[in-house]
């Protein structure tokens, strides 16, 4: 099992996103899934310990582990895209990705845990890494963008709806502000 379980860890290093891809972003340019996860993390405990002030209840270790793991898979499944996904059905991605994790890491693994709970969006951490999953994307969108690869514009109106859809349900309206604070900072990069 320690075989596939680094297996994984060097195939999400060199798995480049598809959506860049796709967008006509070289791979030698493009984010690998591993590089998302890790700024995505960060993003999530920045976010998590600005939002730990008003809720001390808030753990922003346990958020940064939740996007250290919720692409790890993609080593497997490969990085679905949304084009792809809107065909299958949400659903049934997350049962080939939770298949596929048990076949690499156990069904009791801590790893598996860890992305069951990123799957079912039910913790405030798992909300915390949701939102910082996406800004980690709309980020790189900037990046790209200002790097004049003008295709990945859809991905970054795209998120940047998908973000103000989640704030303006309750169930995420706890970090509008500090999430709203970080778009501002993406949206001045231009």
């Amino acid at each position: 099992m320690i075989e596939k379980y680094l297996e994984c860890i060097n195939a999400d290093k060199k798995m480049i996103r598809t959506g860049w891809m796709q967008r006509g972003v070289p791979p030698a340019i493009g984010e690998s899934v591993a590089e998302h996860s890790y700024e995505a993390a960060l993003i999530g405990l920045f976010i998590a310990e600005k939002l730990k002030k008003e809720n001390n209840r808030i753990k922003p270790e346990k958020v940064a582990v939740l996007l250290l793991v919720h692409d790890y898979i993609e080593c497997v499944v490969g990085d679905i895209p949304y084009y792809s996904v809107k065909k299958i059905g949400r659903d049934q991605k997350e049962k080939i990705e939770t298949k596929a994790m048990i076949e690499v890491v156990g069904k009791n693994s801590i790893l598996k845990k860890h992305f069951n709970e990123w799957l079912r969006k039910r913790s405030v951490e798992s909300k915390i890494a949701e939102l910082s999953d996406k800004l980690a994307t709309l980020i790189e969108a900037r990046r790209l963008i200002n790097a004049g690869y003008a295709e990945v514009n859809d991905i970054y109106e795209n998120i940047k709806k998908e973000l103000t859809t989640m704030l303006s349900h309750k169930e995420y309206s706890f970090a509008k502000k500090v999430v709203n604070e970080l778009v501002s900072a993406i949206d001045k990069k231009d």
